[in-house]
């Protein structure tokens, strides 16, 4: 067992790596007294790491094959049928049992044969002393010297215990791990290999249960009394087989075996005896055939009725249809579709639906699937683009693999695909992108309807619409199938479809293109036989031709068929490139074109990973990484299993669907308490996931000169110019609800004046979740995240914190609903959930509900005085001079004589059959009204339609949260959906997906995020952030860098600093810079290694110099005066001194410099500090 170790027949112990399937023991000298047998192991890993699992034993014995498979309890497999324990089979040859013991199943013959499995990873094989010197295998010989155990099949002496194992391995088994043990009694055996496995494992703490467990067994087979030792290991319990019944409620005997209650069984091999035990142990017989197109056979080692042929219909690319029966077409259509349900209610047959939707939407040329939706069994199952690598289940997300309904549906990812599949072996994948396949068994022949048509097995009758008759065009076939409508979306071109001349399609046919699919020495070579590329071919050159050669469109159908050759099994040999359709893999991954997927997610620690059908190309994570939903973590980062839904390590969860209980998933498992929702709260699903969900929300904003409109509505105008705490979360504790801080920093407006009086908001920082993100002003298309800048839009952990643009405004959300937006010149404000009344403080007021106590000063003392206010909540900020407003005859007046005019200009915001006036209903307009008239005053001449339109939209943005003033490439609407022409990529970070008032790109431009580009002016969309074409962006660690192409791809390379360099942060850009040594405020300087100290006393010091008086060519030294300066007395670097052979140059803080021909004397001062 183990990591895995083995113990032989004759005593020799050894360690082996094998991932195959390997014989363990087996009797290589048969004669009539000494039967035939043989006992092989099936390994399978655990993860890509070196971490093992026995999966499944095999006997071969009396001609009978007994499976014994991992984790299915208190099961055997008999002749490829699932048998219950205890089992007795008489043959001629002799008899067999099989009985389960504890936690484990024996199985024993009359000739002695005896082999223990607890169907984990502990093996034991016993055989009577007859058979000296006539077995083999892994195991050994038997002869009773273990210095000859290593030997191969054929008797030739191994060289190396892995030559053994490659010897032994069992023919056609492949790809998987393999992990077996024996143990003895004595501790220090069990010591060893626990230390072993823990090494390799990490903080994988199964495997010291496990070693227990065994370690356990063994002293309990040898009579020795053990205590509880789980509870003081912290190891889970067990149960000890399958639940306890009364004598009445026993199940059935057949043919030596033991059937349960309710149990249906085949009685032979042809599938025509159908056996049902009833309760009491009463066995019914029923004489029986397959159903019309299934057959007897045997799947997965299961014997049962099953199609005899399937049915697949394809869509991939732009998008292009291949039904049942293989009418191909293309349809532009971008609403949502019936692609396959059953159309009838032909008994036996179980009904689904399968529904697409396309976006695309306004386009005028080109659509894709962006979404998937599979109605089975009462279940919705929801597989959106915009959610890549999860899943919804019934309107909550959920990371694969899911089994529903006990295991009648299941859901898991392969290679690239999400894939459902049904007990009645529909099929459906989805690739999160735009291919899409339906596979169906015959007994639905001629039942099935929509897009993919009747699969009937007549072609011809594929284009059938809802009331039977038949299509004239595609675009009526479509329309006829649509099921839901979405704003802008069509069915059909708009217009003429688009299509392309002769000498663009020369070009596209090349290897560079399309040309791969027909190349018969490329990398499709192998399956161009048995698929026929011709479909995927033509597609592939509308697709191209359609966008011109830009975006990559061949890569779908790359991708598609890819899929389509290696789902029937045959090979694709590597075809992408750094240039051509790179596979973006998020990271501690890497792309495999042949990945079967099996044991690399975070529940195959405890469960063997399963491997459905043959390999797919994808992403596979790295050697000691584990797949935990979409993510590839390190062992010791998995999450938790619970109540057959995987949950990510940190994550809060509320199982019982009425946020009663809470439990959180953490690195010792869930723990969960009883749990109700706060004030203000109710349990609700949002975005997928459910929690305690705010009711309402207050909203504060910040505009002009500042005013002020705090979240209780009061309204009043300060004037700093310093930094102050705009709200932030107050009295959290005792709640579960997440600190946040929103700062402004203002400054004087010089915009509107030579001589401002009045301010404006400079930047805006928001800091929750341990993460800063700053907005400056004017600072277009850029964040700052933790000091490094970032493009805009960017998703951090998951849409934890999402920043993006929308309309004129930047804006800051978070999964919890605080909201901050900022138009990098005049306005601001801030959103909080309504779980947050009477939890906020600073100048945006408390929320509790009354407008008359917000003046409130951090000690909780009012103030009726907004300056003192207003100074209250000023964050020191070293170095920067501000002041903190206006107060009485100080601040600026407004001249009646320019009253008249501005008072006319400013009313449109509250004239009743003004624009705005379906704003006065949700928002009053007389406080912006004021607020417009006296920034407009104050602004003079200068700057007064400026400001005008400043005043104007601060209204129309606290009304409907969006601008109306439109970017280049781009154009008012009332209904504008940002991302309805999104560049490739852009969802996966974060698109708006509602209508609202404001700008939409331009036909033949692309959203970027922040404005409208044309397709190859896009950026590149990598891990949540954006990168511009031709930017580079570094790792934390420096490690690794990420460089956006032209073509939309994103190239990762390694890398590393040098000796002389440090990765660090400088004027918000990472990278290796060279190593410094700085002196700073206060005197805390940095050494060139990063070590830290601080300068106490004034005086002259040394920073460096050259130690070696010998040299004197290159000979420098560079020293510095330092004093206390000001009433504050900090200590400051006044003066800088650089000698070298022949002159001095001196630099003081007065901006004076002097140089001298001659060198000074040596300064002799000592810094003190942590050196």
């Amino acid at each position: 067992m183990g990591d895995p170790h083995y113990r032989t027949f004759d005593n020799k112990y050894y360690s082996f790596m094998g991932n195959c399937s390997y014989i363990l023991a087996k009797n290589c000298i048969a004669d009539q007294t000494h039967p035939l047998f043989e006992v092989s192991v099936k390994n399978e890993r655990s993860a890509k790491s070196l971490l093992t699992a026995v999966g499944q034993i095999t006997i071969k014995v009396f001609d009978q094959v007994i499976e014994i498979v991992r984790n299915e309890i208190s099961m055997v497999r008999v002749n490829y049928e699932v048998w219950s324990l205890p089992i007795t089979l008489k043959r001629p040859q002799g008899q067999l049992n099989l009985v389960q013991s504890g936690l484990s199943v024996i199985l024993w013959t009359d000739f002695g044969l005896t082999v223990q499995y607890d169907w984990e990873e502990y093996v034991k094989i016993t055989v009577p002393s007859s058979f000296m010197g006539k077995v083999c295998g892994m195991c050994g010989n038997f002869d009773g010297q273990k210095d000859n155990d290593l030997i191969k099949q054929g008797g030739f002496k191994a060289e190396s215990i892995e030559d053994m194992g490659k010897s032994w391995i069992v023919p056609d088994q492949k790809d998987l791990q393999f992990k077996n043990c024996h143990s003895v009694i004595e501790p220090h055996v069990f010591f060893d290999m626990c230390k072993f496995d823990y090494c390799r494992g990490g903080e994988m703490k199964d495997y010291i249960c496990d070693m227990l467990q065994v370690y356990t067994d063994a002293c309990q087979r040898a009579g020795v009394e053990v205590h509880d030792w789980r509870r003081i290991a912290h190891c889970r319990y067990l149960r000890s087989g399958d639940k306890c019944i009364r004598k009445e409620e026993c199940g059935c005997q057949f043919n030596g075996r033991y059937v349960q209650p309710g149990e249906a069984f085949w009685g032979d091999d042809q599938c025509t005896q159908r056996l049902i035990c009833n309760v009491g142990g009463q066995l019914k017989k029923e004489e029986t055939n397959c159903p019309l197109g299934q057959g007897c056979t045997v799947v997965s080692g299961i014997r049962d009725c099953y199609p005899v042929h399937y049915g697949t219909c394809l869509v991939s690319g732009d998008p292009h249809y291949l039904t049942f029966d293989g009418e191909a077409f293309d349809f532009q259509g971008t609403c949502v579709y019936e692609l396959a349900g059953v159309c009838t209610k032909k008994a036996g047959l179980e009904p689904f639906d399968v529904i697409v939707q396309n976006d695309g939407r306004n386009k005028q040329k080109g659509s894709s699937t962006k979404l998937l939706e599979v109605k089975v069994y009462g279940n919705t199952i929801v597989i959106s683009e915009d959610r890549p690598g999860v899943v919804m289940v019934n309107g909550e997300l959920n990371n694969l693999p899911v089994n529903l309904n006990s295991n009648k549906v299941q859901i898991y990812r392969s290679g690239f695909f999400a894939v459902i599949e049904t007990d009645f072996r529909l099929k459906v994948s989805y690739d999160w992108n735009s291919a899409v396949t339906v596979t169906v068994p015959n007994t639905y022949q001629g039942d099935m309807c929509g897009l993919c048509g009747n699969f009937n097995g007549n072609v011809t009758d594929d284009m059938l619409l809802k009331n039977g008759q038949v299509a004239k065009t595609v675009e009526e076939l479509g329309q006829s199938w649509c099921v839901a409508e979405i704003p802008g979306c069509v069915n059909g071109c708009t217009g003429p479809c688009p299509n392309c001349d002769l000498t663009q399609k020369i070009q596209y046919e090349t290897n560079a293109y399309c040309g791969l699919l027909n190349d018969p020495s490329g990398p499709f070579r192998d399956c161009i036989a048995g698929i026929n590329p011709s479909t995927f071919y033509q597609g592939c050159l509308y697709d191209v031709c359609l966008h011109q050669g830009k975006g990559s469109m061949q890569c779908k159908t790359l991708s598609a068929y890819t899929a389509a050759c290696q789902a029937k099994g045959l090979t694709v040999y590597p075809w992408r490139t750094a240039t051509l359709c790179n596979a973006q893999c998020p990271p501690n991954s890497h792309y495999e074109v042949c990945d079967k997927g099996c044991g690399t997610t975070c529940q195959s620690m405890t469960t063997a990973g399963t491997c459905k059908g043959p390999c797919q190309e994808g992403c596979a994570c790295n050697r000691g990484f584990l797949l935990s939903g979409d993510q590839c973590v390190p062992v010791e980062q998995c999450g938790c299993q619970y109540k057959g839904r995987y949950y990510k390590a940190g994550k809060t969860f509320y199982p019982d669907g009425l946020c009663a209980e809470e439990c959180v998933c953490s690195g010792t498992g869930v723990s969960c308490k009883t749990f109700s929702c706060g004030p203000s709260e109710k349990c609700d699903v949002k975005n997928g996931v459910r929690s305690c969900q705010a009711i309402g929300k207050g909203a504060c904003s910040i505009s002009g000169d500042p005013h002020y409109n705090t979240f209780d509505n009061q309204t009043y105008n300060f004037m700093g110019t310093c930094t102050y705490v705009a709200a932030e979360g107050c009295h959290l504790d005792g709640t579960h609800l997440t600190p946040f801080s929103v700062v402004v920093e203002n400054e004087k407006w010089y915009d509107m004046s030579d001589d401002p009086k009045v301010s404006v908001a400079k930047l805006v920082a928001v800091t929750v979740y341990g993460t800063t993100i700053i907005l400056r002003r004017n600072q277009i298309g850029l964040v700052m995240v933790n000091g490094v800048m970032m493009n805009v839009p960017l998703n951090l952990n998951d849409e934890q914190i999402v920043v993006k643009q929308i309309g004129n405004n930047y804006v800051i959300s978070t999964d919890f609903g605080l909201r901050v937006t900022y138009d990098l010149v005049y306005h601001v404000t801030v959103t909080v959930p309504g779980n947050y009344r009477d939890k906020t403080c600073g100048l945006c007021g408390n929320f509790n509900g009354n407008k008359d106590d917000e003046f409130q000063l951090p000690d909780g003392k009012m103030t009726k005085d907004v300056t003192t206010f207003g100074a209250s909540w000023k964050v020191g900020v070293p170095g920067v001079v501000c002041e903190d407003g206006c107060v009485g005859d100080s601040c600026p007046q407004c001249p009646a004589s320019e009253m008249k005019e501005i008072d006319s200009d400013c009313s449109i915001i509250t004239n009743p059959k003004g624009p705005f006036a379906v704003c006065h209903g949700v928002i009053d307009p007389a406080s912006y009204y004021r607020d417009c008239v006296y920034d407009v005053c104050v602004a003079g001449s200068k700057g007064h339609t400026q400001m005008l339109c400043h005043s104007i939209n601060a209204y129309v943005i606290d009304c409907q949260d969006i601008a109306m003033a439109c970017p280049a490439n781009s154009h008012y609407e009332d209904c504008a959906l940002p991302c309805q022409t999104p560049c490739p990529g852009l969802t996966s970070i974060n698109c708006a997906d509602t209508c609202a008032e404001g700008c939409a790109c331009n036909s033949g431009y692309l959203f970027n995020g922040t404005g409208c580009v044309q397709q190859d002016e896009c950026s590149c969309y990598h891990d949540g952030k954006t990168l511009k074409i031709g930017e580079t962006v570094v790792t934390v660690d420096c490690e690794s860098k990420y460089t956006c192409l032209k073509s939309g791809v994103v190239v990762a390379e390694h890398m590393s600093c040098n000796i002389d360099e440090t990765c660090g942060v400088q004027n918000g850009v990472r990278r290796c810079y060279p190593k410094q040594c700085t002196v700073g405020t206060n005197g805390v300087f940095s050494t060139f290694n990063g070590r830290t100290g601080e300068v106490t006393t004034g005086g002259p010091y040394d920073l460096v110099l050259m130690c070696d008086d010998s040299q004197t060519d290159d000979w420098f030294r560079v020293g510095m005066d330092v004093q206390a300066c000001g009433k504050s007395g900090q200590m400051t670097a006044v003066g800088i001194y650089a000698f070298f052979d022949g002159a001095s140059i001196m630099v003081n803080s007065k901006f004076e410099t002097l140089q001298l021909m001659r060198p000074l004397k040596k300064v002799n001062r000592h810094l003190k500090g942590n050196l």
